[in-house]
């Protein structure tokens, strides 16, 4: 990524802020299979190949997760019953190597996704995730405040509620994660990962044995760029905005497409 002090991230093309990595998974393997894979490359995403191994779909957490909080657990014997076939997107969402990190991002948001297959002459050479984006507003100089990204309401769960609760909250709010409030106050999230993690420990656990404690709470003052910084450095999956030191709102990798389109 030379270029990447000297000009916009957003004006760059795909290909210097692209993962090169293909992660795949087959069409006949398991959802257990899927799920171990996403937990060993810690991706939250796999492109499906065929016998021919050309891709032909993709599976992602949250496939796994509406699978769950409609039909149960997705491990056990109930998981090896599955095949990633039955739950898989047909058709993956890409975008050409040669695109601008812009133009990748207004794909995404207008396509509603977390992710796009990269090509070059429609052969897949690397994956774009919303990751990827945060990583070009973290090198970027956008002055915006978090508070014109952040939403009005907060998804949360209590750390004593059960997990099969918050799976299905996760799936009724459509969001990636929750704040884990106590006391009206961020004491951790629980987002798909910890769902996924949690699949052996019955439905009845309590969120807080599961929940992780990378919770990053700013002011709503806060510049893009340094918001961006502070979440990447912390591994944090969602930020909680402050108001008047109090939450108000939750910006996610996923809000920050619309301060890059």
């Amino acid at each position: 990524m030379s270029s990447a002090m000297t000009a916009s991230p957003f004006a760059q093309s795909v290909a210097e802020w692209m993962s090169p990595a293909l992660y795949t998974v087959p069409l006949s393997a398991s959802l257990e299979q899927a799920d171990m894979e996403m937990s060993v490359r810690t991706v939250s995403a796999l492109i499906v190949v065929d016998g021919d191994a050309r891709a032909v779909g993709v599976i992602s957490r949250t496939d796994l997760l509406r699978h769950r909080a409609h039909a149960g657990a997705i491990v056990g014997s109930q998981a090896a019953q599955l095949a990633v076939v039955d739950l898989c997107r047909t058709e993956a969402i890409t975008v050409d190597s040669e695109a601008t990190m812009r133009e990748a991002a207004r794909l995404m948001a207008k396509q509603g996704v977390h992710r796009l297959m990269v090509t070059d002459d429609d052969e897949p050479v690397g994956v774009l995730s919303v990751s990827d984006i945060l990583r070009a507003v973290a090198h970027s100089r956008l002055q915006s405040p978090l508070s014109e990204l952040s939403s009005e309401t907060i998804a949360h769960i209590a750390p004593d509620d059960s997990v099969a609760r918050a799976i299905q909250r996760l799936d009724s709010a459509q969001v990636r994660g929750l704040v884990v409030m106590q006391d009206g106050w961020p004491v951790g999230v629980f987002t798909q990962s910890e769902a996924l993690a949690a699949g052996d420990a019955g439905d009845d656990t309590r969120v807080e044995h599961w929940m992780s404690p990378a919770v990053l709470c700013l002011p709503g003052s806060t510049q893009l760029h340094r918001a961006a910084r502070q979440s990447m450095a912390m591994h944090a999956p969602l930020i909680v905005v402050l108001d008047n030191d109090k939450p108000a709102g939750v910006v996610t990798p996923t809000d920050l497409l619309f301060a890059v389109i």
